[in-house]
């Protein structure tokens, strides 16, 4: 992939998301893909979502301690 496409792409998932019109008009008033502006959303989306973050991590340790203790009461 080149950085040209790359940069071009996420210039339009940011025009996209500010915009109000459905995937379908924003494609067809740009003249591109619906498939591929999907897939650069996904892609996109899914490139800047952590994993899973330290903070998530410890809740949900606290959660289970509280489960176990008062399972066992």
């Amino acid at each position: 992939m080149r950085n040209e496409d790359r940069a071009r792409w996420t210039k339009l998932v940011a025009d996209y998301e500010s915009a109000d019109l459905s995937q379908r008009e924003f494609a067809q008033q740009r003249g591109i893909s619906l498939s591929n502006l999907r897939y650069w959303i996904y892609r996109l989306r899914k490139e800047s979502r952590p994993l899973v973050t330290e903070a998530t991590e410890r809740s949900d340790q606290v959660k289970s301690r509280f489960l176990c203790k008062s399972y066992a009461a």
